[in-house]
C-alpha cells in the first residue's frame, strides 16, 4: 500500500514538472536567467523531496512487513506451543460416621455428590449398609466416577466396610485383608493399587480400632511396603486417649496431618484421621488439609484430604 502511494506521487509531480515546461514558450529568449535558475532550483527541491520520501516509504513499508512477520510468529508460537503435562490429583478421606439408610435418608445425594466431586479418589468409612443399597445408590449419582466396597468385617454384630470412589479414567485394583485377618483386628485394612495415566500409585485405607489402636497399627506396618508411591489415609485414632501420637508409627514417614491438628467435629481437639505418604510420593505432594465444613448431624469426623501433581 504504501509503495503504492509512493508511486503515485511521483508520477504526479513528474507529469506537473512537465507540464511547467509545456507551457513555458518555445521563445527562449524570454525566459530570463532568474527564471531559468528558478526551474532548476525547483527541480532539485523536487528531486530531493522524492528521494526523502521514497526512503521514508520504503523504511516505514518494510516497518510494517517486520512486524507483520513477527506476528505471525508469535500467533504461530502460540498456537504451537504444547499442553502441559502435569495433572493435579485429589485424594480424600471421610469417616461418615455410620454410613447406611438412615444417613442417606437424612443428607442424600445433595450432600454426599458435591462432597466427593471435588475429589479424584474418595475413600468413604464407616459403611454400615447390610444390603449395600444406600452405597449402590450413592454411586449411581456420581455419574463420572466408579465405586468399589471392601468385604463386611468386623468381630461383633457391628459390620463396617470401605468404599473407594474414584474418577472413571483412574483404575483401581483392591486387596481386601479380611479374611486373612479379622481374628487379629476389627476391621482389617484395605490396599488400592491405582493407576492413572502413567502414575502409580498405591494406597492404603484404615479404620482402627480405638481400643487396639497400637496393634492395628503394628499390622499396617508389617503389610505395607516403603516401595514406588505410597499413601495412608484413614481414621487411625492416632490421638488423646486412644495414642498418644506417631512415635514409633512409620517413624520416618511424612505425616501430614500433625498431631496438634483437629479432625472431629465436637469439642475435643484430636487428630484422630491421618495422611501419611512415603519419600517417593512426597516428591509429587502439592498440598493438605482438612475440611472442616461439615456437621454433627452430618458425622463426628471432618474430611481429610491431599493433593498431588503428576
Amino acid at each position: 500500500m504504501a509503495k503504492k502511494l509512493l508511486f503515485t506521487l511521483i508520477f504526479l509531480l513528474v507529469i506537473g514538472i512537465g507540464s511547467f515546461f509545456y507551457l513555458i514558450p518555445s521563445d527562449t529568449n524570454t525566459i530570463t536567467g532568474n527564471t531559468i535558475r528558478i526551474i532548476e532550483e525547483q527541480t532539485e527541491n523536487t528531486k530531493d523531496f522524492i528521494e526523502e520520501t521514497k526512503e521514508e516509504f520504503f523504511e516505514d513499508g518494510e516497518d510494517e512487513e517486520e512486524q507483520e512477520k513477527d506476528d505471525d510468529k508469535e500467533e504461530k508460537e502460540v498456537i504451537d506451543e504444547p499442553e502441559p503435562n502435569s495433572q493435579n490429583i485429589k485424594i480424600a478421606n471421610f469417616n461418615a460416621q455410620i454410613f447406611g439408610d438412615s444417613k442417606w435418608g437424612k443428607l442424600g445425594s445433595s450432600f454426599f455428590v458435591p462432597l466427593i466431586e471435588d475429589y479424584d479418589i474418595f475413600f468413604l468409612q464407616e459403611i454400615r449398609d447390610k444390603d449395600g443399597s444406600s452405597f449402590n445408590t450413592l454411586c449411581s449419582s456420581l455419574e463420572d466416577y466408579d465405586c468399589q466396597i471392601s468385604q463386611r468385617a468386623g468381630q461383633s454384630t457391628s459390620k463396617e466396610q470401605y468404599g473407594v470412589i474414584y474418577k472413571k479414567s483412574i483404575e483401581a485394583t483392591l486387596t481386601d485383608y479380611t479374611s486373612e485377618y479379622q481374628d487379629e483386628v476389627q476391621r482389617p485394612p484395605l490396599k488400592v493399587e491405582f493407576l492413572i495415566d502413567d502414575y502409580e500409585l498405591t494406597a492404603w485405607n484404615y479404620h482402627t480400632s480405638p481400643d487396639s489402636v497400637e496393634e492395628d497399627i503394628n499390622l499396617l506396618e508389617n503389610l505395607v511396603e516403603d516401595s514406588g508411591n505410597v499413601l495412608i489415609i484413614g481414621d487411625f485414632n492416632l490421638d488423646c486417649s486412644y495414642d498418644d501420637g506417631k512415635a514409633g508409627d512409620f517413624v520416618d514417614w511424612n505425616y501430614l496431618i500433625e498431631d496438634g491438628e483437629d479432625t472431629t467435629v465436637s469439642q475435643t481437639d484430636c487428630a484422630y484421621d491421618r495422611i501419611i505418604i512415603n519419600d517417593d510420593m512426597n516428591e509429587e505432594y502439592v498440598d493438605d488439609g482438612i475440611y472442616t465444613e461439615i456437621t454433627k448431624e452430618q458425622s463426628d469426623h471432618y474430611l481429610v484430604w491431599v493433593e498431588i501433581e503428576l
